[in-house]
This record gives C-alpha cells, structure tokens and sequence, in this order.
C-alpha cells in the first residue's frame, strides 16, 4: 500500500486504480473454484485491491478539493464509504439468497466496469486539464 500511495501521488492514481479493480476481478473469479489454494490466493488478490483502495482513494480525494471545502469533501467522502459498506452488504446478502454465485458475479461485473471507467477517464484526463473540485 505504501507504494501504491506513493504511485498515485506521482500521477499514477488511475494505474492503480485499474491494478487493484484488475485484483478484485481475479478474487471475485477465484470464488468459482473448489480449490482451497487458489480461493486463498483469489482472496489475497481481492484484499490487496480494496487495501489499494482504501489507502488511495481519502488521500485523492482531498488532493481534488480546494481547502475551502476540504472538510466537506472529506465528511462527503466518509459518509458514502460507510453507506456503501451498509449497503454492499445488504446487496450481497440478498443476492446470495436468490444464488450462492450472484455475489461473486456481482463482483465480476462491478470490477470489469470498474476497469472500463478508469481507462476511459484516464483518456479525458490526457485531453483535459487537472482543474480542483469546487462546490
């Protein structure tokens, strides 16, 4: 994690970002085996990705915003991590009541847009400049 953050705070944020939706890909499709060694590996993949995620994103997040409104950005940025806990959650726990392999298809396809999304947005990023959010 700590060369992750180093990475992104030298401009590589959306190489990360794709790296670690790449680990939660590779998790996410382990869960599919009956192999104890390749669940654990799949597993340290997916932890590896979300870690990346959870040690990049608070940090970029706050790089984004002008210091006038760091505070709310980050208040925003906490409140909508914790809501999306409740909610990830509730969705998996839902879908794993419908079928055991919902969730980890779930997992598939959120990390396969997920890669999409940041290779688009690293190609506008080229074209366009690196402006502050402002609210």
């Amino acid at each position: 994690m700590i060369v992750s953050s180093k990475l992104a705070d030298r401009g590589k944020l959306s190489m990360i970002a794709f790296f670690s939706f790449a680990g939660i890909l590779v998790g996410g499709g382990s869960l599919f085996f009956n192999n104890f060694y390749i669940i654990l590996l799949g597993t340290t993949f997916f932890m590896a990705g979300y870690m990346n995620f959870s040690a990049i994103l608070p940090g970029s997040v706050t790089k984004l915003s002008t210091k006038e409104i760091r505070g709310t950005v980050t208040g925003i940025y906490n409140t909508v991590q914790f809501i999306g806990s409740f909610v990830g959650g509730t969705l998996t726990g839902i879908l794993w009541g419908i079928n055991s392999h919902f969730p980890a298809v779930f997992i598939i396809i959120v990390s396969i847009v997920g890669c999409i999304f940041v290779r688009k947005l690293e190609t506008i990023d080229k074209h366009t400049s690196t402006d502050k959010i402002k609210l």
